[in-house]
């Protein structure tokens, strides 16, 4: 729907992962409640997930 819109924007996503895998504190924020939805939909959708990132080590 919001594609046929048009609408676009920004959605800020922030959880907590805990060890045993669960997310807790999931926060959904934006200024458009159809992208916040959409953005609802697609987590509930894609979990499990998968999850890789990588850390940087630096001295000072």
């Amino acid at each position: 729907m919001a594609r046929k819109r048009k609408i676009e924007g920004e959605i800020q996503v922030s959880f907590t992962l805990l060890p045993n895998g669960d997310i807790k504190n999931l926060m959904i924020n934006g200024k458009r409640s159809i992208l916040k939805k959409a953005t609802k939909n697609a987590i509930d959708y894609a979990l499990p997930m998968d999850i890789k990132f990588y850390m940087n080590y630096f001295l000072k």
